[in-house]
């Protein structure tokens, strides 16, 4: 069988608090379900956002998503989660830090399954800490 991606958007457009993540992924979790998709089959995106633009309520970006992940296994814990964290970083030096901070700070409960940073590091010059 085919899985199913679901971006927590709608509407409104894309979902930056928790509340609003998990209120669209619960909208979506039970129209998937009801269409006779198993739950297993379902990947959400809780869409990771910049938190380095500069603007103060982009700060929280980070933490949202990490609740909104958080209480996604805790209500639908037979879905998948998939994340990409590449913006996370953005306007940050070329360096992956943040988004493998982003990752292991987030592992509650049940494991990320895998993690594949898509930056090649050889190609991004050393710099000093």
């Amino acid at each position: 069988g085919a899985g199913v991606v679901i971006g927590l958007i709608d509407e409104e457009g894309m979902a930056r608090s928790a509340e609003n993540k998990i209120k669209i992924a619960r909208r979506a979790y039970k129209q998937a379900t009801q269409f006779g998709l198993p739950a297993h089959d379902i990947f959400f995106d809780p869409l990771a956002l910049p938190i380095s633009t500069g603007i103060e309520e982009d700060r929280k970006n980070a933490d949202e998503t990490i609740k909104a992940v958080a209480q996604i296994r805790a209500e639908m814990p037979d879905s998948n989660i998939i994340l990409g964290v590449s913006n996370i970083s953005f306007g940050f030096e070329s360096r992956g830090e943040s988004r493998s901070e982003l990752c292991l700070s987030s592992r509650r409960g049940r494991s990320w399954n895998e993690f594949r940073d898509r930056q090649r590091f050889e190609d991004t010059p050393a710099q000093p800490l």
